[in-house]
């Protein structure tokens, strides 16, 4: 299985990823941050919330050929702030 994930240099994203490659799947990763690359894992560094970035990962995507099984989104954002407190836009990117 082909399977792309979001959110994957750490956390339950990481875990996730870990998970498919021990069950010999290929797995291609995006995050924010440079991932580093193994056997049947091929990484993006791409921000999600950007459509340029998503746009080169799936141009990518095909000229290597990939077929994508699944897509996971785990990736997210932490912010803890008061809402009353918080700057609007910062709210905005954690939401979006």
């Amino acid at each position: 299985m082909n399977v792309l994930i979001t959110g994957v240099a750490s956390g339950i994203g990481r875990a996730v990823a870990d998970c498919f490659l021990v069950h010999g799947h290929m797995v291609y990763g995006i995050d924010r941050m440079p991932i580093a690359e193994k056997e049947g894992f091929f990484g993006f560094a791409a921000d999600i919330t950007d459509e340029n970035s998503l746009c080169q990962v799936a141009q990518s995507l095909q000229q290597q050929g990939a077929k994508l099984d699944a897509i996971i989104n785990i990736a997210g954002k932490h912010g803890m702030a008061s809402l009353v407190e918080s700057d609007f836009a910062q709210m905005k990117q954690i939401i979006d």
